[in-house]
């Protein structure tokens, strides 16, 4: 059948080598994009950009259902999908603009750019929904090749940024336009590429072609997309919670706050060792190749983790020096990626190697698997994890309290402490799909190359440094970060027999690519 990818083999791996090398640069970029914003805005200005942004992100979270679901249809044979993917993406814009200007508005209403603010959103980041099975073709054809289009979009997203902020002074509107123009370049770049691998024809596109066979399948979506109901109310809460204590403290100062301290989930990421993981356990599950993602992941992200919380106050004033008394929000941060990076290792196996959502012909069969389960367990963290928050913050608001860290406090300890359950939960669901085993000799020795990596760090005391002035005060930390990261690299590679062979394995996909 045309554009089905079930066939396609998928290299792990390399997946997971250019998408982590990809994804350095990532971090390298949204940190830059990052110091652009937050340098540049006030605290007040960046809470309001992060509520705009957020609440849009909150209310396009049933469009990301209906991609995942059109999407891994689509790699099974079903080609028509992503096309009703976009004609149930386009009908509900008629319910989600109104919406979002009804929430919006009493916000930014005040402001002289307050509408151009809501405008732009819509245009960049609401309208574009209806083309997001792209980006979900994309990481289950050809994994890899995300990493390269990442690559087009970060570069894209900097130097529009910096050249609307920067150059050319327009503050919040910049911090809006400058992704939304990537946004749509790296849409079309995705739609270049799929057209050209023959994953799909440009006649998808055409919503009146074939119309009653979409409706028939936009039908099918709609149903699976039952499952995803709880993922959907997780989305729009993990979006909404700052909306919610903004609302509490009559503020935007705990927003921005939470905004953040809440970067090292974006460094943390398991993305890069998810995407091809997910892919592969659709076609053909293998315990080795989760094995090697989670080695992987916890040489990465043990070392981040670690780092950020012992350099917590320069991290958190690298954007600021305004945020340096949240530097115990941006610790708790780190911690949870931490955990969670492991929970979304566990679901891309648990829920990769399902089938039952094209084998069996009853929702109820569906709900029963990790298809349906993890959603639910996931909606049910949230939910609890925002609603014990915020009634603890409008107590401590009641109280008197009017310090931000205090506020945001609630909502970092509640995500901390139910991401632990959460993750055991979902290990159990992969281990009874694969016969997986953790590689805990691996993850301890990386534990062990911390020690003289954390040693250093300590002994140039680099750990309460404030960045008031950047390019001063930055090479005072910069210095000894490296030194520890060189550190904790050979040490690790000394200690971990599996992780020299994935380094080695690597290098001579590389030098064999140079030749």
């Amino acid at each position: 059948m045309e554009g089905s990818l079930a066939g396609q083999r998928i290299r792990v791996r390399l997946s997971a080598l250019v998408n982590f090398l990809t994804n350095m640069y990532r971090i390298v970029a949204s940190i830059i994009f990052s110091l652009i914003v937050i340098r540049r805005l006030d605290p007040n200005d960046y809470g309001l950009y992060s509520v705009a942004l957020n609440t849009a992100n909150a209310l396009n979270t049933p469009n990301n259902v209906w991609s995942f679901w059109s999407s891994r249809r689509h790699v099974l044979g079903i080609s028509i999908s992503p096309k009703a993917s976009m004609i149930l993406s386009l009908l509900y814009l008629v319910i989600s603009i109104p919406l979002y200007i009804f929430i919006v508005m009493p916000l930014a209403g005040s402001r002289h750019d307050g509408l151009l603010i809501v405008v732009l959103i819509i245009i960049f980041y609401m309208l574009t929904t209806p083309l997001a099975p792209v980006s979900g073709l994309i990481t289950l054809y050809a994994p890899e090749k995300y990493g390269y289009l990442m690559l087009l979009f970060e570069t894209l997203r900097v130097i529009l940024t910096y050249t609307l902020i920067i150059g050319m002074g327009s503050g919040i509107v910049g911090a809006i336009a400058g992704p939304g123009f990537a946004g749509i370049v790296l849409t079309i770049a995705s739609i270049m590429i799929l057209l050209k691998a023959g994953t799909f024809r440009v006649t998808i596109l055409n919503i009146g072609r074939n119309l009653g066979e979409s409706l028939r399948e936009a039908v099918n979506v709609l149903r699976l997309s039952v499952l995803s109901i709880p993922s959907a109310i997780t989305g729009f809460i993990a979006s909404f919670d700052k909306y919610l204590m903004s609302l509490i403290a009559s503020s935007t100062l705990p927003a921005a706050f939470a905004s953040v301290s809440s970067t090292p989930k974006l460094i943390i990421s398991p993305g890069s060792f998810t995407i091809g993981l997910y892919a592969k356990m659709l076609r053909d599950p293998s315990k080795q190749d989760a094995a090697d993602m989670i080695i992987l992941y916890s040489f990465v992200s043990i070392f981040f983790a670690a780092t950020l919380s012992l350099l917590s106050i320069p991290a958190i004033t690298f954007f600021n020096p305004s945020y340096a008394s949240g530097n115990i929000l941006l610790i708790i941060a780190s911690i949870e990626a931490l955990i969670a990076g492991y929970a979304a290792i566990f679901e891309s196996i648990a829920m990769g190697s399902e089938r039952a959502d094209v084998a069996s012909r009853s929702i109820y069969d569906v709900i029963r698997t990790p298809l349906g389960r993890i959603p639910l367990i996931q909606m049910l963290r949230f939910v609890l994890s925002v609603s014990v928050a915020a009634v603890t913050q409008a107590m401590i608001y009641s109280a008197g309290v009017r310090d931000p860290v205090i506020l945001v406090l609630p909502y970092s300890l509640s995500y901390l402490v139910s991401v632990i359950p959460y993750t055991l939960y979902v290990y159990r669901l992969a281990i009874s799909k694969i016969k997986l085993e953790i590689p805990w000799v691996d993850i301890l020795m990386f534990l062990l190359a911390l020690l003289p990596s954390a040693y250093v760090l300590k002994l140039l005391g680099v750990g309460d440094i404030i960045i008031s002035s950047f390019w001063r005060d930055i090479v005072k930390i910069l210095p000894g970060v490296g030194v520890s990261a060189i550190l904790y690299i050979v040490v690790s590679i000394l200690l971990s027999k599996r992780l020299r062979y994935l380094v080695r394995s690597g290098m001579m996909f590389l030098i064999s690519s140079i030749r």
